[in-house]
């Protein structure tokens, strides 16, 4: 679709013709093998889904210490999860975990 914006300037981009109602990307931990399943179950005419994943390196949860290192190191990743993931321009954001 091509439209001319207030400032005379052309936008070449693409119609949203798969996700036009809304597109929505999704966070996931590195190590999930369930959510990209689940989402692929929820079929919503006009609703499109976009993972974007951040790195966990072998997490051990079987402790509350193991557990707060496991928060601080997914707290360093998921930025640049949210960054790179924000490139398709999606209309919300939610983490699936």
């Amino acid at each position: 679709m091509t439209t001319v914006a207030d400032a005379g300037t052309v936008d070449e981009r693409l119609e949203n013709y798969i996700g036009y109602r809304a597109r929505v990307g999704v966070v996931i931990p590195s190590t999930n093998t369930a959510v990209e399943y689940d989402l692929g179950k929820i079929a919503v005419p006009g609703v499109t889904w976009h993972p974007g994943r951040f790195f966990v390196e072998s997490p051990a949860l079987d402790t509350d210490d193991a557990f707060l290192v496991f928060l601080e190191l997914i707290r360093a990743e998921i930025p640049v999860a949210v960054r790179d993931l924000l490139t398709c321009e999606p209309t919300c954001v939610m983490m699936g975990m």
